[in-house]
Formats: structure tokens, sequence, C-alpha cells
């Protein structure tokens, strides 16, 4: 990762700054602001204190945000991880989006900003949810996810997919697809979706 996306993103998130650096991260503390609309009186203004652990091999690992203010509650309803990290997506997502568009600013704009707007919105009643949608917490979610992101079905389709992503080499071009269609993985357009997401997690 290049030190100018980390000036860019200090730039643009002015109360955020660097206070370590280490062979393998970058550490930013400071708060990042978020609002939320307040009826007739505008929007509300909310300062959340943030450490966001940046990879240096970042956009090929996913950075960990940490809320350190204590604002959000610690529970999986808030989507906290077992570490304190916020669970912003699962993995395969994110990686996807932040390959697509290696900026820290989109990053933050595009993932964690959103995440911030509706914990707020829960936190303060305005919404039972939260907004935009969410994934259950843990495994469940992550089989959900993975079934947008792959565009199939059943558990054991993931699995499957999952399993294939693993392999270094073409071996499986011969063997069933896991789509169901019947066909080899070489006659199939699913081997497309295989090739997507195998270059994502090859980039890892």
């Amino acid at each position: 990762m290049s030190s100018k996306n980390i000036e860019e993103f200090i730039r643009v998130f002015k109360r955020m700054n660097i206070v370590d650096f280490t062979e393998k991260s970058t550490v930013l503390c400071g708060k990042i602001e978020c609002r939320i609309p307040n009826g007739n009186h505008g929007a509300l203004v909310i300062f959340y204190k943030l450490k966001i652990v940046v990879p240096h091999n970042y956009p090929n690992e996913i950075p960990r945000v940490y809320e350190i203010g204590q604002d959000i509650p610690r529970t999986s309803e808030y989507h906290m991880n077992s570490d304190g990290s916020l669970c912003l997506g699962s993995p395969l997502r994110i990686l996807e989006s932040i390959q697509q568009d290696e900026s820290l600013i989109s990053y933050a704009k595009s993932i964690l900003l959103p995440y911030l707007y509706a914990a707020s919105l829960k936190k303060r009643g305005i919404c039972k949810h939260m907004a935009y949608g969410e994934l259950a917490h843990g495994e469940q979610g992550l089989l959900t996810d993975y079934k947008k992101c792959f565009g199939v079905k059943t558990d054991t389709q993931i699995l499957r997919v999952l399993e294939l992503l693993k392999r270094e080499n073409l071996d499986y071009e011969k063997e069933p697809c896991p789509c169901g269609c019947g066909r080899s993985i070489a006659d199939c357009q699913f081997r497309s979706t295989i090739e997507h997401w195998k270059k994502i997690i090859a980039s890892c």
C-alpha cells in the first residue's frame, strides 16, 4: 500500500492520524464524522472514535476497524467480532470491493461509513434493524452472502465452490459444475464465476 493512499485518507478525514507504524501495518486513530437525519432539526452529527489497522499489503488484506469510544454496543446485534473489531461484511465481498477500487477513502465511504450510519440509526431507535440490510452474524451470514456472490442456492453448492477456489491448478475443469446444470465446469458459463473469485483470492 502506498503512503499516498494513507495521506489522501487523512486529508479527507482530518481527525484521523497515524499513531503507529509496524512491520505489517499502519495504525490510524481518531474520529470520523457520521451524520444521521434529525427530523426538522437537520442532521445529527456523531463522531466515532476509531482505530483502523491498515495492512501494508492492502488491498490484498482487509483493514481491521475498532470503535474505541465505547459508543457502539459490544454485541453481535451490532455486528462486533469476538476480537472487538467491527464486522463490516463478508471477507470475499470486502476483498472484491477494495480490489476494484484501492482507495482507502473509497473503502471508508462505501464500507465503513454505511456501517456507522446503520449503527447510529439502530442505537437511537430510528431503525429496528441495521439499515441497508444485514447479514446474520457468524457462519449463517457468510453462507447467505456467499450464495449471492456465487449465484447458487444451497450450502452444498457453496462448499463445493469454496473447495474449487482453494485448488491451485485447473484440474477440476472436467468435473461436474457446482451450479447444478449437469455439464462440466469447462462447458458451463459458471466457470467465469469461479475464475473471478479465484483471481481475488489468489491475490491475498
